[in-house]
């Protein structure tokens, strides 16, 4: 019976989490494209030992919105981080927009809170108006806790899709993730500099390398197919 409580209790959880991420529609402003905002690929930003984006440890890159965290690339069982830059559009119209964990993401566009996926929830959607080869700022971050949700074989990730005009799911590309040369700076230096405040401004050596981290990308998945009651991963009870 404690068993079966706890199932219906996931059932209802879930379904929430479903239900209302379906009611947002956004349309999120874009900056003008240029050399600036294409200064290198990827986000840049920094990790923290605190799961709450506290006690910032330094600076960092990633390379993709598609990611396993293990113990080669990761920062243990309680860590978290933010990251920001450019996500240029593929399309103009209506794109849907999806995040997918096992943590804890919040995703921004064009500064305001477009994806929120709490612990236990997997996964969150909205559809925004786009317009193509226009690029809208992004900030991705990510909350892992010991005591989250079981992940597999010791791994715990992260991932963002999208698809429109009918077009199957897939993940963000890494060629259209960007960062511009001031964000360098200004992470660069945040991760130097976290115990003395500054205006990184003030500054223009920008010799400081942040950690990059080239992650594993999660094994390909049709994202589309989901059904009610299967699991994502063998072993994982999990309901969309």
């Amino acid at each position: 019976m404690k068993v079966l409580t706890i199932i219906v209790f996931i059932i209802f959880l879930f379904n929430s989490c479903v239900t209302k991420s379906n009611l947002k529609y956004i349309s999120p402003i874009p900056v003008k494209p240029g050399s600036e905002t294409n200064y290198a690929n990827g986000l840049i930003g920094a990790h923290y030992s605190g799961n709450d984006l506290t006690r910032l440890s330094g600076s960092m890159i990633i390379d993709s919105v598609n990611i396993i965290w293990n113990s080669s690339n990761s920062f243990g069982n309680d860590w978290s981080a933010q990251w920001e830059g450019y996500l240029t559009a593929p399309y103009s119209g209506s794109i849907n927009l999806y995040a997918v964990t096992d943590q804890k993401l919040v995703v921004e566009l064009s500064e305001k809170e477009i994806l929120s996926v709490p612990y236990g929830c997997l996964k969150d959607s909205v559809s925004a108006v786009m317009k193509k080869d226009c690029q809208y700022p992004i900030k991705v971050k990510y909350l892992q806790r010991s005591k989250g949700p079981a992940s597999r074989n010791g791994e715990t990730f992260f991932k963002l899709l999208w698809s429109w005009n009918g077009s199957p799911r897939q993940s963000v590309p890494n060629e259209l993730i960007h960062f511009s040369r001031e964000q360098e700076g200004k992470w660069k230096y945040i991760g130097e500099n976290y115990k003395n405040p500054f205006n990184y401004k003030d500054s223009q050596d920008y010799s400081l390398d942040p950690i990059q981290i080239k992650a594993p990308e999660l094994a390909t998945l049709d994202f589309g197919k989901w059904t009610a009651g299967l699991p994502i991963f063998p072993g994982i009870p999990t309901i969309i």
